[in-house]
């Protein structure tokens, strides 16, 4: 999946909340976020989706200029579910697609979701709540899915079973993902390529080696040093 930003950007009063230009995501990749809060990590990925309408948008995806929603899914930091049961919600994530039996029982399954399958969404915690929104926005498999902070309310092993998922479908399916993440560490484990965001604006991009080796932006530096210290 081709995505090209050439103008993303959104001002609030006289406050430049996000000022992106001229960036290419590698294709079939998974790309991460990373920044400080308030860096427009979300504002981002609301502006290349279209979810966010007072943004300025131009973005190619697959050389089109629309919104191509057969071919993205968008999964917002907030968990927004249907009062439904978590298979209910599964199923809608899929709907029409082939094999859709098959697959909500498999990330049933990976996802520990399985004794829950027939529980109200509202009785949820935080992290099972998110462990569904996840499983039903890779349900259908599309070639672009955005992710933010998809794993921020999740424990240890979910997070881990949701990395593995996502490595899983990039290599299977060649699945583009770009995801946000408040863990540089979970950047560098599973991202090809990693972008730092600050005020904005990106102001590193590299491989991980790259950003943990030649990382040349001072306020990329003092992000991660900040982050090295918190993990010493």
């Amino acid at each position: 999946m081709n995505v090209v930003v050439h103008q993303a950007k959104k001002t609030i009063v006289s406050k430049t909340i996000l000022d992106v230009e001229n960036l290419t995501f590698p294709s079939n990749a998974i790309v991460m976020i990373i920044g400080p809060n308030g860096a427009g990590k979300s504002t981002f990925l609301r502006t290349i989706s279209g979810i966010d309408k007072d943004s300025i948008r131009n973005v190619d995806i697959n050389q089109r200029k629309d919104i191509p929603t057969d071919s993205l899914n968008h999964m917002v930091q907030q968990t927004y579910l249907f009062d439904l049961s978590v298979e209910e919600n599964l199923r809608l994530g899929g709907k029409g697609i082939e094999s859709l039996d098959e697959k909500v029982e498999e990330l049933l399954v990976k996802l520990d979701l399985l004794t829950l399958r027939k529980e109200k969404c509202r009785n949820l915690s935080g992290g099972e709540a998110q462990k569904v929104a996840f499983a039903r926005t890779i349900l259908s498999e599309k070639p672009l899915i955005l992710l933010d902070e998809p794993t921020s309310a999740m424990d240890v092993k979910a997070t881990k079973r949701c990395e593995e998922l996502i490595v899983e479908l990039n290599r299977k399916c060649g699945i583009t993902f770009l995801m946000t993440t408040h863990n540089p560490s979970q950047a560098l484990r599973i991202g090809h390529q990693i972008l730092i965001m600050d005020q904005g604006k990106i102001v590193e991009a590299g491989t991980p080696e790259h950003i943990q080796n030649e990382t040349l932006d001072p306020a990329a530096q003092s992000y991660l040093e900040n982050w090295r210290v918190a993990h010493a």
